[in-house]
Parts: structure tokens; C-alpha cells; sequence
């Protein structure tokens, strides 16, 4: 956990600061996909923010690809 909030306060890069969180997460939380999403809770729509690991072919597995909070596995 330490090593996760030194990743997370140690570069300015966001992208940087997801790749790294995963690559730590992993050894803890085996994935083979791994999906950063954010909420506008203003418009309740999620938005993927980073995503790595395998590859999926779905338009919902894109980086920016946004959905409604609404009937979503997150809600």
C-alpha cells in the first residue's frame, strides 16, 4: 500500500500513475484487464479513463468511451 500511494503522488503524468498502479495491483489482484473509470456525477455518465492488459474488440473496451452509471456493473 505504501508503494501504491508513493506511485500515486510521485509523477504528474496521470497515464504514468495508471500504468504503475496497475503493474503494482497485479502481484495483489491478478487481471487480465484492468479499467480506470471516472463518474461525472452530474450527468451520472462513467467514463473509461485508462484501461490495461488484454485487448477487447467491444466499443465499450475503449479508452474514452463513456456510459451511463444507470444499469452498469458499476452502479
Amino acid at each position: 500500500m505504501a508503494e501504491i500511494s508513493r506511485v500515486i503522488t510521485e509523477s504528474p503524468d496521470i497515464e504514468d500513475v495508471y500504468a504503475r498502479f496497475a503493474e503494482l495491483v497485479r502481484p495483489v489482484i491478478p487481471f487480465d484487464r484492468i479499467d480506470i473509470v471516472s463518474l461525472d456525477r452530474d450527468t451520472a455518465m462513467l467514463r473509461n479513463e485508462f484501461t490495461h492488459g488484454m485487448e477487447l474488440q467491444a466499443e465499450s473496451a475503449r479508452h474514452d468511451y463513456t456510459r451511463p452509471l444507470e444499469g452498469s456493473i458499476t452502479e
